[in-house]
Order: C-alpha cells, then structure tokens, then sequence
C-alpha cells in the first residue's frame, strides 16, 4: 500500500511495512528484558544470551538495547552478518569502545590490549559492554576469543542469536570456567497481540478503534504464532485490502452492490409470485377439477463476500494478477444448493406419467417432453377431468446442485493437488530436492498460493525454472504451495538475491529463510 493509495482510515503510511528504528513495543515482557539488559548493574552474570525463533524481535531488542544504555557505559555494537571472524571481532570491539590496538596485531595481541583498556576504563568507574547481534554466525574462533576476553576483563557481553547459539556458548563458557544467563524470546500472546495492532497503527496517525474485526485479529494470532515479524506481514496485508476498499471479510460492511442486487432479487421474486398466482378466469374448469400450476423460479446466485475465511488477507503478496493471499475460500457445492422443491410430474390424458421435471429443467426441457407424447396437459391447463382425492401424491425430483463459482483467474483452471506435480515445468524442484539441501545454506520464500493451478501459472512465466522451488503446506485444512528461490550459502548472499529478483516474479516482499525452517515446514506437512 502506497502512501498515495491511503484509504478511509487516514493513515501516514502502513505501520506494518515500515519499521522505524526508534519503534519499541514493552509487551510480551520486552520492557522487563530490555531494563535488565540495559542496566549492567543488575546483571548477575557476565554474559548474556538473547536467543528466540527467527522473527521473534532479536533485533528489535538489540537497537532499542544499544539506543538506551546507560551514560557510564561504553559499548562496542557488533553484526555477526558483517563481521564473524577472530580478528575482525576484535577490531571491531576496540572501535566500538575507543580502544587503540597496535598496527597490524594478532589476535593474541589484540585481545591483550583489549584487556588492559578494559580494567583501566573499570578503575574509573565505567562499564564496557559488548552487544553481537546474529551471534549464530560468528565462527567458533571468534566466539572462543569473545569469551576469554570476558574471563581476563571486566568486560560484559551480550549475545543475540538464534537457539542454537547456546550450544556454542555453552561449550567455549565451560572451557573457560564462565558462567552465563539465557534470555528467550517468545512470540507475543493472545491479550499482547491486539494491544501490539493498536500500538503500530498509532505510529501511523491512526487514533480510532482497532479496524481489524476479532475474527481477523484471531486469525492474525493463529497465523503468526505471535511472532512480531511474521505477524507484521499478516497485519500490512490485510490493512492494506481493508484502506483499498477491498476489505478482510463479509463480518465488516456488506458491499453496496450485493445489496442492491439482493433487493433487486427480493422485488423480482414477490412479482413473480403474485402474477403467477393470480387467479386465470380464461383457463377452462371442469366440474371436481382441481386445477393447479407448480413453478419453479431458479434465482441467480448471489456471490457472498467469504465471512468464514480471511487467508486471503494475510499472506504473502502474490504476483499483480491476483490479491496478496495466503489462503482463498472457494464455497463448497453444499453450501450454494438451492433448496429442494416438490413438482407434480407431468401427465397424459390416459393417466400416464410422462416425465418428472426437476428443479433445474427449463421450460423448453417441458415443452420438448410435451412434443414427444400425445395429448399432454399443457402447464397451464388442468388434467382430463378427475376427482381430486384420486390425485397421485407429488413426486419430489432432485435437484441439480450448480457448481460452485470461481472469480475469474488467469491461472489454469482445475488443476488439483495431485496434478500439480505434472503440470510445474519439469526444471522446477519439489519438496523432496528441498530436503536434500544443506541445512545451513539460506533461501528465499516468494509467495503462497492457495490453488494449484496459480503455482502452475507463477512457475510457467519464469525464464529459469531451474531456480525455483516449492512445497506444499497444510493450514487449517487448505492445502498452500510454497514458492522458494534458490540456494545460498550465508545470509548475506540471500539478501542480495532477494533485492535482486527477477522481473517476471513481479512485485512481492521476499523472506529470506535458513533452510532449516524450511525442512520442518516440509516434513511437519508430511
């Protein structure tokens, strides 16, 4: 949602697309952790490890860290992306801190000096800290190094990183005879979860009432799992349906167009109704005759706005031929049946049936019947003259159930799950070549799509086919296709890939994953 396409609701721009680095929710004790991680004084021990799920706010936490420390702390802010090497660290450490390291000093050098400076700026009463975010990725070297300069100072350290940078701190802490406290992170519950929605749309000028309805809000929750960065996604997508008009669900306003087209059918209707009721003085009557008409009247099918499904709203932005969505509800054929209604079956002057005509004949289905047979009862006329308490019961004939009906879609139609395979080109890969892939490598999921026939159409307008993958996942009981695009070795690799997507994927907000998480989603589908 551009900011030149802001709606009803009056906001600067999409709270949920565009993160400010000064933004800081204290839900979901964010506020607790982060008055114990920016106050050295409080620490019980000397190292610190902020672990969580990818998504969690890591991140979050480690700038609203480094913007809020203490005066008399001294702080060198490290990126484990940028920087993970034994020299390079330390390096680092020392501009951070002020330090002077000699020209062109070992490890060992550096980090003796690193040492002296830090017991000095102890003496006069300063703390020295140092914050690594994405600490997952420094290498071992550089980890082990950190952790004796924390044994031989009186420096602090804090580690950022995903769970399984604790089985690293723990070993190199152990060797070194250190102790360390584990902060984790967990995604934001039910009660936080509305009050997270309100809070980043007042960052964008909103003062009203939450938009999102508590079907929608439930749904974002169940979605995300709480986590702040997969329910931002969620969020802008379905904020940007309701500010273009488009709306999450049919629970909000009804379309005007739908209702003037249901009192347009309810005007219809009566109408109908009373002019084939009315009483005809030209048909002849006979005597003990009863004469009567049964009609029945199809009225078209209204399209309702889906009250029960909101997928739509809160996935991935799929290409520009569709929406953005994770999920699409498509009415089940039950659920658009027309009721059931009795007709007498027509019939011969002789008392033969001649044909049941069901709810779905037309008139000329009828008047064919009619043509076939000799001297059958025109339908508004009554039978050869016969008591009425010999008449036959009424037959009730089924009724056709149409089919259930589809927007209008560039994408194959009626391609079902078990196709799908046959149809992707043949140079795409599937989930099984997923999982053969190196756990450590790092991906980047496109989009979701909620019908088979959309993956086809995605994966067909591709000039390399080669470098797409996808996989299906099961989320209250649809069926999604994943799409991934290619292999990289580290994270910084992805990034670049990500900013740099081909065309023909069109415009879509990339989410660059360790495939790792990408084997569980797979084998958690299986």
């Amino acid at each position: 949602m551009a900011d030149g396409e802001l709606g009803f609701l009056g906001l600067t721009h999409n709270p949920f697309l565009q993160e400010e680095s000064k933004d800081f929710f204290e839900g979901g004790d964010r506020k607790t952790h982060l008055e114990l991680l920016r106050t050295l004084s409080h620490w019980s021990r000397k190292i610190m490890v902020v672990t969580g799920s990818l998504g969690v706010g890591k991140t979050t936490l480690f700038r609203q860290v480094c913007s809020t420390l203490e005066p008399r702390v001294r702080a060198a802010r490290i990126n484990g992306l940028l920087v993970n090497n034994a020299r390079d660290v330390l390096v680092s450490v020392a501009q951070g801190v002020g330090a002077t390291l000699p020209a062109e000093a070992s490890v060992t050098a550096a980090a003796e000096a690193l040492a002296t400076y830090f017991i000095g700026q102890e003496r006069q009463g300063r703390f020295c800290l140092i914050l690594v975010d994405d600490a997952q990725l420094l290498d071992s070297q550089a980890l082990e190094e950190v952790l004796r300069l924390v044994k031989n100072s009186p420096v602090r350290l804090c580690l950022f990183g995903e769970s399984g940078t604790v089985n690293g701190v723990s070993r190199a802490a152990t060797r070194n005879g250190l102790e360390w406290q584990e902060i984790r992170l967990s995604g934001y519950a039910a009660a936080d979860i509305e009050k997270y929605l309100s809070w980043k749309l007042a960052q964008a000028g909103y003062r009203g009432r939450l938009p999102f309805n508590p079907n929608q809000v439930a749904r974002l929750a169940r979605l995300s799992g709480g986590l702040p960065a997969e329910l931002n996604q969620l969020a802008g997508a379905l904020l940007a349906r309701l500010e273009s008009g488009r709306g999450g669900e049919s629970g909000g306003r009804f379309p005007i167009a739908h209702g003037l087209l249901v009192v347009l059918l309810v005007v219809v209707v009566s109408l109908a109704y009373l002019i084939l009721n009315r009483p005809d003085d030209d048909a002849p009557q006979t005597a003990g005759t009863s004469a009567r008409v049964t009609t029945t009247l199809e009225l078209p099918e209204v399209a309702e706005e889906n009250s029960a499904d909101d997928d739509g709203a809160v996935a991935q932005a799929e290409p520009a031929t569709e929406p953005v969505g994770v999920g699409e509800h498509t009415p089940d054929a039950d659920d658009a049946a027309p009721a059931e209604v009795a007709q007498p079956p027509a019939r011969t002057a002789d008392n033969t049936q001649v044909a049941a005509v069901s709810g779905a004949a037309t008139n000329a289905d009828v008047a064919a019947t009619a043509a076939r047979e000799p001297a059958t009862v025109k339908p508004t006329q009554s039978s050869t003259a016969r008591p009425a308490a010999a008449q036959p019961a009424l037959v009730k004939p089924a009724v056709a159930k149409p089919a259930p009906t589809k927007p209008a879609t560039a994408a194959p139609p009626g391609v079902s799950a078990s196709q799908v395979t046959e149809r992707v080109p043949l140079a795409t890969h599937d989930a099984d070549w997923l999982l053969a892939q190196t756990a450590d490598n790092y991906t980047v999921q496109l989009v979701s799509f909620s019908e088979g026939g959309r993956l086809v159409a995605f994966l067909d307008q591709q000039r390399n086919p080669g470098e797409f993958a996808w996989y299906p996942v099961v989320r209250g009981g649809k069926t999604l296709y994943v799409v991934t695009y290619g292999q990289f070795p580290n994270k910084a690799a992805a990034d670049g890939a990500a900013a740099a997507l081909p065309a023909e994927v069109g415009k879509l907000q990339p989410w660059v994953r360790p495939m790792r998480l990408v084997h569980e989603a797979v084998r958690a589908a299986r």
